[in-house]
């Protein structure tokens, strides 16, 4: 996908920080010649309760996907960084947990090849009650669990070494 600005037309290959923030939606393609999806680019917005991350995205940071109806977030296949398990982001290899769709409810299981929660990871999941982290888990990052109205239980593995704060 390309734009045209004062007569020069660029490659879209990044989706911005809060781009849709609070946006109402219809519908998403997220364009082949994307690379990036930045911090919080649906955060909060309404619409489509499906996205698909094409095989060209590199990098997908925190709560990019956080919007309101979002309930499946699909990934290519081919894709080489990422994959959609259970309504859950993953790093390709499952090793890291870049985010819980906000639509997620009750009790969630990571993969025991979990190591690591990245910043946000559980953010503004408001109907999560239970977290079950495996054995092995090292990392959790900034404000993994905020916003979590109904979490009551989250055990922590021994393995776990660093806490963020927050």
């Amino acid at each position: 996908a390309t734009v045209t600005y004062n007569g020069t037309t660029y490659d879209v290959v990044a989706l911005g920080e809060e781009a849709f923030y609070e946006a109402s939606l219809s519908s998403i393609t997220i364009p082949s010649s994307v690379k990036q999806i930045k911090y919080g680019c649906f955060v909060f917005a309404t619409g489509p309760s499906t996205i698909t991350v094409p095989a060209s995205v590199e990098v997908i940071e925190p709560i990019a996907f956080a919007a309101n109806n979002l309930t499946t977030l699909n990934v290519d296949e081919n894709n080489p960084n990422y994959i959609s398990m259970d309504g859950m982001l993953f790093s390709k290899d499952t090793t890291t947990l870049v985010e819980c769709l906000r639509s997620k409810s009750g009790a969630v299981t990571l993969p025991q090849k979990t190591r690591y929660l990245d910043e946000l990871a559980f953010a503004y999941c408001q109907d999560i009650t239970e977290v079950t982290l495996p054995e092995g888990l090292v990392s959790i990052g900034y404000w993994a669990f905020v916003a979590n109205k109904k979490l009551n239980n989250v055990v922590i593995p021994s393995s776990v070494t660093y806490i963020a704060p927050g």
